[in-house]
């Protein structure tokens, strides 16, 4: 639940316009497995902030950098951000996709 009301307070402006630069700002939740596989039942909040270049109404690239509270750390996520649609209509499926790497703050 708290997942889909952070979804619903991002601000993106993808697939708004056809060419031109784009900032897409969002806040996140998850959890799920850690380095060793083990699985964490606590809760990480952050958020993200992606610069990039709308290249058609339907993809994407840029560069994305924000930070991810978790219970014992946090961490710097940087990546790159690949964001496309399936259809032209008002509502469409969309894909997101991220490779980058995440620094930790503790050290």
């Amino acid at each position: 639940m708290l997942s889909m009301f952070l979804l619903l307070i991002s601000n993106s402006t993808f697939g708004q316009k056809k060419r031109g630069y784009i900032n897409i700002t969002e806040i996140n939740s998850s959890n799920g497995r850690v380095f060793n596989m083990r699985y964490n039942d606590e809760y990480s909040l952050g958020f993200r902030i992606t610069n990039g270049y709308q290249f058609s109404k339907n993809i994407s690239l840029g560069i994305s950098t924000g930070v991810d509270f978790y219970n014992e750390t946090s961490f710097i996520p940087i990546s790159f951000d690949f964001r496309g649609s399936f259809l032209n209509s008002k509502i469409t499926p969309v894909f997101n996709a991220n490779i980058g790497y995440s620094y930790a703050l503790d050290g």
